[in-house]
């Protein structure tokens, strides 16, 4: 199966994986696009290794795996020999060149990127990793333990009865059924001298764990030990693990916060956006009401400037009226005042006339006062009186009148 871009590589070609302690062949495995690059392979023996150790100088760029680095090695390819000397100080790398492999897992056959393929049988195979381990090393000590061991004590535990045997041969018969002393724990005969040794180390012996201070057999010891120490190992792994996961769900949990509150900006902004757009259309519609209002306001300011035309037209008419009718009003005034000067002086005049005819009335009345006395005289008065009062009232009627023209 290949998806996303990613191809199958042909069956034909079994490549070896080494990751940590296990070491395992496989044609199920995918790369992006293209095969397996040969800087991610062992430049010695071409497995793809979790852990590669750079070279330098002319095969820069390679690397080899933990393996190859223990001896001496010859580039075929570049004619450089390094020996196991000079590599044994090198810092192992993560396999980066890898990091577009992706693999099956051994157990559950999961498709795994292969540089987390480590971390995923850790965390989700440890007791299978523990068993793999155990049974590989259990292997390796069958293959290396001597095939001899027992025949060697059975060997010394017989020549011990023979020549007990012909040691003993005139005191009473013994028969060569007659059993030899026993190891309690393998229950094998020894000769009774090496006995107490054998027990001391017999592999059958049940000794107690320092790690989980479980009883285990003395030959079962050192793959117990090795496999208490592998568990402890994963354990200590899986609690790194999970302390990293704890402070990778922190740093995930803050990246979250981070990330709402960078969304919530957004929306912020978006929202900020969505404003403006609200505002610039209102605007646009505001513009597009004030090109109407102003030209509302062009045809009211020109009715307002012709109806001001009209008013100031009219106002120069009414001024230019009133101007005329104050010229009027002046010039009639100018004839009330001629008038009035004239009145002024008649009425100067007639006081003065008044005054005369006072002196003559007064002459008269005084005439009249000494003719009064003669009836003649009486009636002569009477006569006077008449015309004066004839006389007067005119003059009375023409001095009310200059009055009310003064009031005026």
């Amino acid at each position: 199966m290949a998806s996303n871009g990613r191809t199958m590589v042909s069956s034909k070609e079994s490549v070896v994986f080494k990751v940590e302690q296990v070491i395992w062949p496989s044609t199920k495995y995918y790369f992006y696009k293209t095969n397996i690059p040969e800087k991610a392979r062992c430049h010695g023996c071409r497995c793809v290794p979790h852990t590669i150790y750079p070279l330098e100088n002319e095969c820069q760029g390679h690397g080899l795996c933990r393996d190859c680095k223990e001896t001496d090695f010859t580039c075929h390819n570049h004619g450089d020999h390094i020996t196991a000397e000079a590599l044994r100080n090198a810092v192992g790398q993560t396999n980066n060149a890898a990091k577009k492999l992706k693999i099956l897992c051994l157990f559950c056959g999961s498709n795994e990127d292969f540089l987390n393929l480590k971390d995923h049988m850790y965390k989700k195979h440890s007791e299978e990793l523990a068993y793999m381990l155990k049974s590989s090393q259990k292997t390796d000590y069958e293959q290396e333990k001597p095939a001899s061991t027992e025949e060697k004590h059975r060997t010394s535990a017989l020549t011990w009865r023979q020549d007990n045997f012909s040691q003993n041969a005139d005191d009473t018969v013994e028969s060569e059924d007659d059993e030899a002393p026993a190891c309690k724990h393998c229950k094998e005969e020894w000769d009774a001298r090496e006995l107490g040794e054998h027990e001391k180390a017999c592999p059958k012996k049940e000794v107690q764990c320092r790690d989980c201070y479980e009883w285990i057999k003395q030959e079962e010891l050192s793959d117990h030990e090795n496999v208490v120490d592998t568990i402890l190992d994963l354990q200590q792994k899986i609690k790194e693990m999970e302390r990293c996961n704890i402070s990778q769900q922190e740093e995930a949990r803050n990246e979250s916060a981070k990330l709402e509150k960078r969304i919530e900006e957004l929306e912020n902004r978006q929202n900020v956006v969505d404003t403006i757009s609200e505002l610039q259309q209102k605007i646009k519609d505001m513009e597009l009401c004030n090109m109407s209002q102003q030209e509302e306001a062009r045809n009211e300011k020109a009715k307002l400037v012709k109806r001001i035309q009209e008013l100031e037209n009219r106002q120069m008419s009414q001024r230019e009226e009133a101007s005329n009718e104050i010229a009027k009003l002046v010039k009639r005034i100018q004839e009330l005042e001629n008038c009035q000067l004239e009145a002024n002086q008649y009425h100067i005049d007639l006081e003065d006339d008044v005054k005369v005819h006072r002196t003559a009335l007064q002459n008269l009345e005084d005439k009249v006062g000494r003719i009064s006395k003669e009836a003649v005289t009486r009636r002569r008065v009477d006569m006077l009186n008449e015309r004066v009062e004839t006389y007067l009232g005119p003059l009375e009627r023409l001095l009310n009148g200059l009055r009310e023209v003064d009031k005026e």
